[in-house]
């Protein structure tokens, strides 16, 4: 499994503090906005437990002790555990990725890794990676964490390798699909079965040998052949 490590700590100490902060400011405004400050409270807590604790040992006590409300205050937005697990992860994860243009397919590859392992460390990602563990019988966790953790990179790396064959880096016959695919499984395998950190090294290495299966088995004269050296690539 994935450690967490100190700066995903850190992360969540600061996203607490935050949550914290917003309650007192807000509870002491009238109507709305106090009902406001209640959802984000517990959309917040539910987010802070679940990277702490993973799905199947969070409980809405937890939740409502955390956000410092009332149970039946979340039983009047949420029926169950799994629905205020959805909207939890699903609204901080509704900004869109940033899909990156630095000219080059390794360039581009390299720092779609850096904004995935950030991702990683922060709140969401930490409560999406335990997720993983209790997605596979229950198709609601599967899909949300399927769609937020996986294919909304699977979508930017996509982008990146179209870009890539129209700069003649990428053969216009590679599998694109299956090259996403085997990239998705290096990452769930090592985030869900292994025991061995998810790090950028691993990361550069997984995508250095999938990139060699796509290459073009002749540069053309304009392009040289790559030489995979950026940070965090091994040649």
């Amino acid at each position: 499994m994935m450690a967490v490590g100190d700066d995903a700590v850190a992360v969540e100490r600061r996203s607490g503090d935050h949550q914290r902060e917003s309650q007192r400011v807000v509870a002491r405004l009238p109507g709305p906005h106090r009902d406001l400050d209640a959802e984000y409270a517990i959309l917040g807590a539910t987010l802070e437990l679940l990277g702490e604790r993973g799905y199947s040992r969070l409980t809405m006590d937890e939740v409502a002790q955390r956000a410092h409300v009332g149970k039946a205050t979340i039983y009047r937005r949420w029926p169950s555990k799994l629905p205020l697990v959805i909207d939890a992860v699903r609204r901080p994860a509704d900004t869109q990725i940033p899909v990156p243009n630095t000219g080059s397919l390794d360039g581009d590859v390299l720092a779609l890794i850096k904004t995935f392992l950030t991702a990683l460390a922060e709140p969401l990602g930490i409560g999406l990676a335990r997720l993983l563990a209790d997605a596979a019988p229950n198709p609601g966790l599967r899909h949300i964490v399927y769609k937020e953790l996986i294919r909304a990179r699977q979508d930017s790396l996509r982008v990146v390798v179209e870009r890539a064959i129209e700069r003649g880096e990428v053969d216009r016959d590679a599998d694109v699909d299956m090259l996403l695919e085997l990239a998705a499984a290096a990452v769930l395998h090592r985030l869900v079965v292994s025991d061995e950190p998810f790090d950028e090294d691993f990361a550069a290495r997984v995508a250095r040998l999938l990139l060699l299966g796509v290459r073009p088995r002749q540069p053309s004269a304009e392009q040289p052949e790559p030489l995979l050296v950026p940070d965090g690539f091994e040649r």
